[in-house]
């Protein structure tokens, strides 16, 4: 259980580690389910997927103890167009607990505790974390979870639109090829992998940071990104840059 001073620690160490997850090879999602599980004391993480278009719930989950397999199934669901936002546990929690897959979650696990946290609204389908325990979650586990909402539907979002960039190879090829970087914003593109920030950036270069800015923004115009991460990401997907880079 975390205290309320350490709710901000917890936080930040969760996001952290759900970033860092997006260069390597694990889940991102096991990565945040269960950090924010450790954080609350939490004995089983689940990321669910209620799916409108296609009447579907998909659920993975994890048990907390090392070495634990993944388990996943999908349901049919009857559901409404509702959609879920960042810190409305209320609507998620609604969804989540008329839909098939809770009731079987729930037989899988056993009279046990759950606690949901939304992780945003998307156009085709509302996503949320899970978490389960034996016990009762106190007010401290709550108020971390409503902290969490907002920076880890951040990172949930960040993976839907790297998703969707994955799915087009051809059309990556030739977004590519028309990027049309110029020097300067390539090798303002290689230092911001590295994680500098604008004003080391300058100091490298020998420009100021206004003048990284103005390149910076014609990155992620011409890359079609709204920020350094996914400006990154498709850089690297683009092979403008190397993969892995950072």
């Amino acid at each position: 259980m975390v205290h309320a001073t350490g709710l901000l620690e917890a936080l930040v160490d969760v996001f952290a580690e759900s970033v860092r997850a997006l260069d390597d090879d694990r889940s991102t999602h096991e990565v945040m389910c269960r950090g924010v599980a450790v954080a609350i004391g939490a004995t089983v993480s689940a990321f669910v997927r209620l799916n409108a278009p296609t009447q579907r719930c998909t659920v993975t989950c994890w048990y907390q103890y090392e070495h634990a397999m993944a388990l996943r199934f999908v349901t049919n669901e009857p559901m409404t167009d509702e959609r879920v936002h960042p810190g409305d546990a209320g609507a998620g929690a609604r969804m989540w607990h008329q839909s098939l897959a809770f009731g079987i979650l729930k037989d899988l696990l056993g009279q046990v505790e759950y606690a949901e946290l939304p992780l945003g609204m998307h156009p085709t389908e509302t996503r949320l974390a899970v978490f389960a325990r034996p016990d009762r979650f106190s007010h401290d586990d709550f108020e971390l979870l409503r902290f969490c909402a907002g920076p880890l539907g951040a990172v949930d979002r960040h993976l839907h639109l790297l998703d969707d960039g994955r799915t087009a190879p051809a059309e990556r090829s030739g977004q590519a090829d028309s990027a049309g970087l110029t020097r300067r914003e390539l090798e303002v593109l290689a230092l911001l992998s590295q994680g500098l920030m604008a004003r080391s950036i300058g100091l490298s270069l020998g420009v100021s940071p206004r003048t990284v800015n103005k390149h910076l923004g014609n990155v992620y115009r011409k890359l079609d990104a709204h920020d350094r991460l996914v400006a990154v990401k498709k850089a690297q997907d683009f092979g403008i840059l190397p993969a892995g880079i950072r």
